[in-house]
């Protein structure tokens, strides 16, 4: 009835019918089969298709920032879910804004055997969810603060449940490299956050809620049921996100209730916590975290459902991208080349250019191959081809800096690596300009041809 581990393929019976109708054709009349290959590949590919059920989707749902003392709106979620034997994950703040523990009280006794359920997890949702500095709770700490505070945090959690707990939702959504190490420390293996952060340790498994940018436009229930129930994609998964305030009247009640109950009742999703999808072995380590994270305008066009999506399908994205990355330069090349062309006046050709590698460089994050290959075909001197390029380079950089910072792309370990890393820019900077000096223009352009070839058989690869 949708929970975890129920199986997830059949066949209908108008999708059997086919089946043995396409079978009937192959055994009736294999002159005809042979004679036509491609026909018979694709009724085979058809056949394969209504065999094997496409429409599983893999739901979580995460109730964020209650307390161990009962409130009204979560003892009555967690009833709820409990009634419908419905898997929740539940992310708990253990304790008040003076490190004190929340504990339940005698009243709270049928709020803490209902969180006991089985089909309840218990995550940890920070210490305090105190917003430390504008950086959530943990995105500005050490690793020894961070040790500290993830593991009271859980000790406080587990002295009045007798429950594992594996998974940890930082709040805010913000947390770093020390977050993840602290929770490897402590014996957690999962992390429930956004899709605007980085991961670092391949030994965390990372389950962002998915959502997000549907929630804003459309509202949580809405935004979740579109995606939900019209997910065509296997495999993927859809973590919803909810708080108290997204249920502000009985209306939003009644949402939910029907919500939960389509699901349950569906053929097609099976409902987890995260503990039971990791278990299951759904795997989704730091490459599928980052392959989903949407940096580009294809992949936002082709990953807007809502859903963490499978691996492959992300690398076919960044296939693509990548041949953008590779074709594009080179018509630019062929048609800046021509000698037909070369009569267009040089401010308008670098306008144009200039033009093509602002919206590479938005969409792609790669304005540079335009310009490298238009600049080394039409200028001759090797200092004006290298001081141009190095101004472009100038005001590109300086605009998605400053962009990029507002939209909080950065993070402490951001200036960190470019510390480390200038170190090691200045030291091939000196490098490479005493080879600039002995090359010639003629070398300079064959150099610069190899490299751009070999750039773009890398980003495909």
């Amino acid at each position: 009835m949708g929970l975890a581990g129920t199986s997830n393929w059949r066949i209908s019976n108008s999708k059997a019918h086919a089946f043995f109708v396409v079978q009937e054709q192959v055994w009736s009349q294999p002159q005809r089969i042979k004679m036509n290959t491609k026909k018979t590949s694709l009724i085979v590919l058809l056949v394969c298709l209504f065999i094997v059920d496409s429409h599983a989707i893999k739901v979580v749902f995460r109730f964020d920032d209650p307390r161990l003392r009962a409130d009204s709106i979560s003892m009555r979620v967690v009833k709820l879910f409990n009634e419908k034997k419905i898997p929740l994950t539940i992310a708990m703040v253990p304790c008040d804004s003076s490190e004190c523990a929340i504990s339940p009280t005698s009243k709270d006794s049928l709020y803490i055997k209902e969180l006991n359920s089985a089909n309840i997890e218990i995550a940890l949702h920070g210490l305090t969810h105190q917003d430390i500095n504008n950086h959530g709770e943990f995105g500005g700490l050490d690793s020894l603060e961070s040790l500290r505070r993830i593991e009271k945090g859980k000790l406080t959690l587990q002295q009045y449940l007798h429950k594992e707990i594996t998974t940890f939702i930082p709040p805010f959504n913000a947390y770093n490299r020390h977050t993840e190490y602290a929770m490897l420390q402590n014996g957690l293996s999962i992390l429930s956050g956004d899709m605007y952060n980085n991961a670092h340790y391949k030994e965390i498994q990372y389950f962002p809620e998915t959502l997000g940018h549907l929630m804003a436009r459309n509202g949580i229930w809405s935004a979740a049921e579109s995606v939900i129930m019209n997910c065509q994609e296997q495999d993927a998964v859809c973590v919803v996100m909810f708080h108290a305030y997204d249920l502000p009247n009985e209306h939003s009640w009644d949402i939910l209730q029907d919500l939960l109950t389509k699901c349950d009742t569906s053929n097609n999703i099976e409902l987890y916590t995260f503990q039971t999808l990791n278990n299951s072995g759904v795997t989704s380590t730091k490459y599928r975290y980052q392959s989903n994270q949407l940096s580009s305008g294809l992949q936002k066009y082709f990953l807007s459902k809502g859903v963490l999506h499978p691996t492959w399908k992300c690398i076919m994205i960044h296939a693509c991208n990548a041949l953008c990355y590779a074709i594009i330069p080179l018509l630019l090349l062929v048609v800046m080349c021509r000698k037909k062309y070369r009569k267009w006046h040089k401010m308008c050709a670098f306008v144009t250019i200039g033009s093509v590698s602002g919206v590479m460089g938005g969409m792609f994050a790669m304005p540079g191959p335009p310009l490298v290959l238009y600049c080394i075909s039409t200028l001759e001197d090797k200092h004006e081809y290298v001081t141009t390029l190095q101004a472009f380079s100038v005001v590109f950089n300086l605009f998605y800096t400053i962009f990029r910072f507002k939209a909080g792309f950065y993070s402490d370990d951001t200036w960190l690596w470019w510390v480390i890393g200038l170190g090691g820019a200045i030291i091939g900077s000196s490098l490479g300009a005493r080879c600039f000096d002995v090359i010639s223009n003629r070398m300079l352009k064959r150099i610069v041809y190899v490299m751009m070839i070999v750039s773009g058989i890398v980003a495909i690869l």
